[in-house]
């Protein structure tokens, strides 16, 4: 008896990823031919039963055909032909989750139940299938943060579904062929001629313009003919000389996000790398797929993995690294990002996998490391489904920062603060929040990401049947270049920022020591600090050693600026600064804490000053 079965799913060096999880597609329903995920077969002769298969790992879906009657084989020639939703009996088409993108369908044979399903031609011979949003509703403008007066700014225009929220997703039209004109609060900026869009553009095209003026602004892109569809990019500074921030651009990345070399994900590493720099418009960027899934991972390969981020990192370009995730339900999660991860022949896991050694506790894991280019970034530390160990080492060259977000929720602290996944979260008070970290005398840096489980690391995507949804962070870092080492610089040294998926800006420096420095004086601590939005921020906070609120805004203001000098201090204490800010839209910005060491004793005992604040314009 012949078999043939259908596949969804992807293909990686050769490799076939069958294994897409439950939620990510509606289920087969074979049965009821009116479903909106009706899956059924049109063949030459109906000799032929169609059924699922669910075997193997969880979540994995085939269809399978076989025929009904043994004398009466498939005959060479023959023609079957499957249909994902049948539209002529009243079928809206079978339902794969629009985030997905790219599905192949692969179709194997068995010749008997004792044999293993083949495929008869090799697997980049089988088609495939791209999804997308239907209606268009805004456009997503992304422009470059920080720029010098006279360069050109990189602007990425995608057309989208869904309004920017932190309850629904937003997926790219790529069959957008509209045309878009731009406008520009600088009456003197030169703009790009209004664009018609292709099918080859696949919903996202690039642009540059140049400003002429200093100061704060942002991109107004529409759709000739309909305004309401419309978009504002993300503000750009342009730099004054001499200003206390001016040696540094801010940077957007991720190294936080999965593919199927993960055990269960979807699409590809090539997708992934493609996806942060061609539709996102990244700068950095890293792929940390899972080492381990609880066990050993039949998927990972590390001697594949560790190379894209040579394969695609092409300085003042994209910079990308290679990394992986680090997973113990006793130990934590943790993001490992490798500046050169291709020299590593091997790397630390808890469990066995491929081209990996076995580690499973947390302080003899950064003991083995210390000294190498590898960073370690503990992330969703309040959830139960893997308690943290911070480690006995407070301040680690290796740990220099933790995931203060990502869609799971926020990390900084309980009660009133986004946690949306769903998963069990700890109780404050037992050590595993960010704010408890700081006050213990951890040293971290923060960072925000997304843990996309689609390689699109940066978009705000969430898979079918998926209860629970938060948009995904991003990560700031501040640099002095725009290369792998000026990065990798910013990331050791904690000069870094997170937020929840907008492209918030700000500064921070105290007596003129910039975000992630730790300093001594005898001066009281002078906090200057900038934050810009395209939305009004509704507070402003500083918090001291992680839990004290010092100083609290409300400035109904997009472009902010502060001064504050913090005189209720005591001579020989040790003290952590960071600054938050919360726009009206709910976006979040968290920056870096600096560390000041206060040694003079002719202090002031009194209750603080809460200074000089006025809003910003540049």
């Amino acid at each position: 008896m012949v078999r043939l079965r259908l596949v969804l799913g992807h293909i990686w060096e050769n490799i076939s990823i069958v294994n897409i999880r439950d939620g990510h597609w509606k289920d087969f329903q074979i049965t009821n031919p009116l479903s909106s995920s009706y899956s059924t077969v049109e063949m030459v002769r109906n000799s032929f039963l169609l059924t699922q298969d669910q075997s193997g790992r969880p979540g994995k879906k085939t269809l399978i055909i076989e025929s009904t009657n043994s004398s009466d084989p498939l005959k060479a020639g023959e023609v079957i032909s499957f249909i994902i939703g049948d539209t002529r009996q009243g079928s809206g088409g079978y339902l794969v989750a629009p985030a997905l993108s790219t599905i192949q369908l692969l179709v194997e044979e068995k010749l008997n139940n004792a044999s293993d399903w083949e495929r008869a031609y090799t697997d980049s011979l089988y088609p495939t299938v791209e999804t997308g949003g239907v209606t268009l509703k805004r456009f997503k403008v992304i422009a470059d943060s920080t720029i010098k007066r006279g360069n050109n700014v990189n602007i990425k225009v995608q057309a989208l579904q869904n309004k920017d929220s932190f309850t629904s997703s937003s997926h790219l039209i790529k069959n957008f062929t509209g045309t878009i004109e731009f406008s520009s609060d600088d009456p003197n900026a030169y703009l790009p001629q209004p664009y018609t869009y292709t099918l080859q553009d696949k919903g996202v095209r690039d642009f540059t313009i140049r400003y002429s003026t200093p100061g704060i602004h942002t991109l107004v892109v529409n759709e000739v003919g309909n305004t309401s569809r419309n978009g504002t990019s993300n503000p750009t500074l342009i730099k004054r000389r001499n200003e206390w921030y001016s040696d540094y651009n801010a940077y957007w990345g991720s190294m936080h996000s999965h593919t199927g070399i993960g055990g269960h994900a979807l699409h590809t590493p090539n997708y992934a790398y493609e996806y942060a720099r061609d539709v996102e418009g990244l700068d950095f960027y890293g792929l940390t797929e899972h080492c381990t899934t609880g066990s050993n991972n039949l998927y990972f390969d590390w001697s594949i993995l560790k190379n894209y981020g040579v394969k695609y990192n092409i300085p003042n370009e994209f910079i990308a690294f290679s990394g992986y995730e680090w997973t113990s339900t006793g130990e934590g999660h943790r993001n490992v990002i490798l500046k050169n991860a291709e020299n590593w022949d091997a790397v630390p896991c808890p469990y066995d996998a491929k081209g990996t050694y076995q580690i499973t506790k947390i302080d003899r894991l950064l003991e083995n490391i210390t000294g190498t280019d590898s960073i370690f970034i503990p992330h969703h530390s309040d959830k139960t489904m893997a308690t943290m160990n911070w480690s006995s080492y407070k301040d680690h060259p290796n740990q220099p920062l933790v995931e203060m977000y990502s869609w799971h929720g926020n990390s900084e602290v309980s009660g009133t603060e986004i946690s949306p996944s769903g998963i069990g979260v700890q109780q404050y008070g037992n050590g595993f929040y960010v704010r408890e970290v700081l006050a213990a005398g951890y040293k971290f840096g923060f960072t925000s990401d997304s843990d996309n489980h689609f390689g699109q690391a940066g978009s705000n995507t969430k898979a079918n049947g998926v209860r629970y949804f938060g948009k995904m962070g991003i990560t700031g870092v501040y640099a002095k270049g725009y290369n792998r080492n000026q990065i990798w610089k910013a990331l050791q040294e904690r000069r870094t920022f997170g937020t929840t998926g907008g492209r918030l800006l700000g500064f921070f420096a105290i007596n003129k020591h910039f975000v992630g420095d730790e300093f001594t004086t005898d001066q009281l601590p002078h906090i200057k600090s900038i934050l810009i939005s395209n939305s009004p921020f509704v507070s402003v906070e500083v918090y001291r050693n992680g839990e004290e609120q010092v100083y609290y805004a409300q400035p109904n203001v997009t472009k902010f600026e502060f001064d504050w000098i913090d005189t209720n201090v005591t001579s020989g204490e040790k003290y952590s600064y960071y600054v938050k800010g919360i726009d009206e839209n709910g976006d979040r910005i968290w920056i870096s804490p600096i560390w000041v060491n206060y040694t003079t004793n002719s202090i002031s005992q009194g209750m603080p000053s809460f200074g000089v604040e006025k809003s910003l314009n540049l």
